[in-house]
Order: structure tokens, then C-alpha cells, then sequence
């Protein structure tokens, strides 16, 4: 094992067991110990992979610039209102902004086993869509937000809504690969972070929202798993390069 591989790993680690606590833990400390583990992840990921902190800023600003005109226009999610009794910035609660870049860092980490950006990009916006999958029946069923728009929806929540996840997840990982330009070349060894993700959207899932709190931890388990087996497949077609 490389030390780079050693490094991403780490990261892995530490972001999974700040989701783990959350389950744990109850609040504040859980969000504190989250907090506390993601900045100790990125600056592990930041050795090996100077744009993670980039990315989550990116992704908590992209993410905040997208609710601003959701909540004004609908575009691109659909209609809604938050009704979360938190700390607000332009009408998004803290809370939502701090979840955009942790989810696109926890999506992008997982991609990282990929070879090629443009494959880790596909790979982290599909992460972050099935992640959402749960994510939001889970918050409209505890009240933190809602939908006005009636079906199709998935759940209680409108189709509309993953479009825009794709769109807003999307635009800020090209943005991001817009301003970096180099990623580890040595991939770290497969990370199943996002997976961890799902756990305090399980713990919090009740009602009606257990279903789609369940089939996104079973996607994206199928997801990492057919990530797992195309980057080892990948990674055994240069070993046999090098060999002969």
C-alpha cells in the first residue's frame, strides 16, 4: 500500500466515522464531532489532493447559490419553503449549505478509485442524486422543508427536484475541475464514504419515509459495488501493462 493510498483511506475513515457518530450521538455533539471529522478529512485528503477543500467550498457555494433561486423561482428543484427553525444565510438554512459540500466531497471521495476525471465526475453526480433519493423524503416527512408541487413525485418529492440535484452537483464539480487541474494519479483504494452518508438518514427515517430512505443505502451500495469492480478491473489492466 502506497502512502497515498494509506492517505486516502484515512480520509475515508475519518469522514465515515463523523457520519457514524451522528447516529450515536445526540445533538450538538454529534454535529460538532462531524464538523470536527470532516476538517480532520480534508486536511488528510489535502497531502495527497490539494482541490478537497476547494471542492466542499465549492460545493456549499454552488449549493447556496441554486437554493437562493429555488426558493424564489422553483428552478431548478421545484417549488418549496423551508420550515427548518436554524441559522439562515439568504434564506437557506446553515445546515443545508454545510451539506451540499460535504455530500459532493463524501461523493467525489468515493469516485476517486476511477481513472479519468470526466468518470469520477459521472460517478459523483450519480452518488449524490441516490444520496438525495433519501435525503429529502426523510427531511419533508421530520418538517424541515416543503414541497408545493403534487406528483410524479418520488415519495413527496418531485421529480423535478433530483433533476435539479444532478444540475446543481454537476455544475459545481465542473467548476472545480475548471480550477484544478491535477488529481492523485496513484488512485487511493475504493472508498465506500458516501455509503456511511446514509446512516443518519436511516437513524432520522420514519413513517413513509423508511422506504426511500432504504432503497437509496441499496443503491448506492450497487452503485459503489459496480464502481468497486470496474476501478479493480481497471487498476489490474495496467498492472498487467506494466508486467509485460
Amino acid at each position: 500500500m502506497t502512502g497515498m493510498t494509506a492517505r486516502g483511506i484515512y480520509a475515508s475513515i475519518l469522514l465515515a466515522l463523523g457520519f457514524v457518530l451522528q447516529v450515536f450521538l445526540d445533538r450538538p455533539l454529534s454535529e460538532y464531532m462531524m464538523l470536527a471529522l470532516l476538517s480532520a478529512s480534508l486536511g488528510v485528503s489535502w497531502t495527497f489532493w490539494r482541490g478537497a477543500p476547494l471542492l466542499f467550498l465549492i460545493g456549499s457555494s454552488t449549493g447556496l447559490a441554486f437554493e437562493v433561486v429555488g426558493l424564489s423561482t422553483g428552478l431548478p428543484f421545484g417549488a418549496y419553503t423551508y420550515t427548518w427553525r436554524a441559522p439562515r444565510v439568504f434564506g437557506v438554512p446553515v445546515p443545508v449549505v454545510i451539506a451540499w459540500g460535504t455530500y459532493l466531497y463524501a461523493s467525489y471521495l468515493s469516485a476517486l478509485p476511477l481513472a479519468g476525471r470526466w468518470k469520477r465526475a459521472l460517478a459523483a453526480t450519480l452518488y449524490m442524486v441516490l444520496l438525495d433519493l433519501g435525503v429529502d423524503p426523510v427531511m419533508v416527512e421530520k418538517g424541515l422543508w416543503m414541497w408545493s408541487a403534487q406528483c410524479p413525485c418520488w415519495f413527496g418529492v418531485p421529480f423535478t427536484n433530483y433533476l435539479g440535484w444532478a444540475t446543481v452537483s454537476a455544475t459545481a464539480i465542473l467548476v472545480y475541475q475548471r480550477l484544478v487541474k491535477r488529481e492523485p494519479a496513484s488512485r487511493p483504494a475504493v472508498s465506500f464514504t458516501v455509503l456511511a452518508a446514509c446512516l443518519p438518514i436511516l437513524k432520522e427515517a420514519s413513517g413513509g419515509a423508511v422506504l426511500p430512505a432504504l432503497a437509496s443505502f441499496a443503491l448506492l451500495a450497487t452503485a459503489s459495488s459496480a464502481l468497486y469492480l470496474i476501478s479493480r478491473k481497471g487498476r489490474k489492466a495496467e498492472a498487467e501493462k506494466l508486467y509485460y
